[in-house]
């Protein structure tokens, strides 16, 4: 068995017995490899900036945390994509892939998502929306919870629903999934 994975037109393929440092060179993501209790087997070197040296650790926190498991049985095989999933010191997204034997982890940082996020609020502009609602809907983009976007604007969570339900009556149909989202801790 074998994965491919596509980050920004690469392919890299992890073939059953192939050497990790073949795919290490890539200074753009965190890969990180785990049997199946969660052991870390290896890393790549932003996958150690981001978590820390872990070879030979069992990793329960960042993505780990996120993925459901309570034993080496429980653990499905398959595909699962993370996002906004709390790091050491930052945020990212995840994709896990299980294929039975191994946990391979690929991890970005929320940065390589900045661009698409100035240019949403570019568009968003167009209707109307106040100062305080592009700040609001800017912390929406990014992925937070509305608990957390109410702490770091120092106001209360009413107050917060309130602007989103302005932002959201003033947005056309293709923003309404905005409203959706989780929204709480």
């Amino acid at each position: 068995m074998y994965h491919i994975i596509a980050k920004t037109l690469r392919l890299i393929f992890i073939l059953p017995g192939s050497r990790f440092m073949e795919i290490s060179a890539l200074n753009n993501v965190g890969i990180c490899i785990k049997d199946s209790f969660k052991t870390v087997l290896e890393q790549n070197e932003l996958c150690q900036k981001i978590c820390g040296n872990m070879v030979g650790l069992v990793c329960d926190f960042g993505c780990m945390n996120n993925y459901p498991t309570t034993s080496p049985q429980s653990i499905t095989q398959g595909m699962i994509l993370l996002s906004n999933i709390q790091s050491k010191d930052q945020k990212l997204d995840a994709v896990i892939i299980n294929d039975g034997d191994k946990i391979t982890t690929i991890t970005y940082p929320n940065c390589f998502k900045e661009n698409t996020i100035k240019d949403e609020i570019e568009e968003l502009r167009r209707f109307g929306l106040t100062k305080s609602e592009l700040v609001i809907i800017e912390e929406v983009l990014k992925g937070y919870k509305n608990i957390e976007i109410a702490q770091k604007l120092f106001i209360s969570e009413g107050t917060l629903k309130t602007h989103l339900n302005n932002i959201y009556k003033k947005l056309p149909e293709r923003w309404q999934s905005l409203k959706k989202r989780k929204q709480s801790v």
